[in-house]
């Protein structure tokens, strides 16, 4: 029942359309690792399982070259914010991969803490963009109205950020994009508005209900087991019977 009613606008991203991207980050030693499909049996980390920019987003892409980061990986570990965690773990050798938001490393070299070749995004994309990404791009953070909000109050909500001047690093709100690309995104991933689809699906009826469908298939085993034991034994004792007549 939410209703977006404003877009935030980067000035670093291309567009309110094309602003959020995640960065698979790997320490520059590590030559074993150069794409995705590498990550299988590493330890990867990441910021939080519901972060958009920090995890789902490189989520999909994995998932796009045949890898589950909850199964495929030796670990996946979630640190929290800051997004900083994520660096140290890979600085510590606690992991072997890492999911940030794109820019952060820019970010960190631009400060003084970190060097432009400490790290290697895997998956690299190409164009425009102006930091180093690993996944497809999408649309940034909406300001949003529940459905249970006075329109008089959205709309003066609306007015006042459309109103507001930029921040002093270039941020602003701007009008509602077309946030498409985020419900395909949950909808592939089977989350949120649709995680049902998981429950409701094979794998996850399988994943839900594997204890009673384990203990179902031993029941079944033992029936069928049973079963042939004893059409062994009355064939056995017929022959018998056959043989003392």
């Amino acid at each position: 029942g939410a209703s977006r009613i404003a877009t935030l606008q980067d000035p670093l991203a291309l567009s309110p359309t094309e602003a959020i991207a995640s960065a698979v980050l790997v320490r520059s030693d590590r030559r074993d690792l150069r794409q995705l499909t590498d990550l299988k049996g590493q330890r990867l980390v990441a910021v939080n399982e519901n972060a958009f920019g920090g995890f789902q987003v490189a989520w999909r892409e994995m998932k796009a070259v045949g890898l589950d980061p909850q199964a495929d990986t030796a670990s996946l570990r979630f640190v929290g914010f800051p997004m900083r965690g994520v660096i140290q773990a890979l600085r510590s050798g606690e992991a072997d991969a890492g999911i940030v938001r794109a820019c952060l490393v820019e970010n960190l070299v631009q400060q003084g803490l970190a060097r432009a070749d400490e790290f290697e995004v895997l998956n690299a994309q190409s164009g425009t963009y102006p930091c180093r990404r690993s996944t497809r791009l999408y649309p940034d953070w909406p300001f949003a109205a529940l459905k249970h909000t006075p329109n008089e109050l959205a709309k003066r909500v609306a007015t006042a950020l459309l109103a507001m001047p930029r921040t002093a690093d270039g941020h602003a709100w701007t009008v509602p994009t077309d946030y498409q690309p985020v419900r395909e995104l949950f909808r592939e991933l089977e989350i949120g508005p649709y995680a049902d689809l998981r429950e409701r699906s094979l794998a996850g009826v399988l994943r839900r209900h594997w204890p009673w469908l384990a203990l179902a298939l031993a029941a079944l085993l033992g029936g069928a087991m049973h079963s042939l034991r004893v059409n062994r034994l009355v064939d056995k004792r017929t022959a018998e019977l056959r043989q003392a007549l």
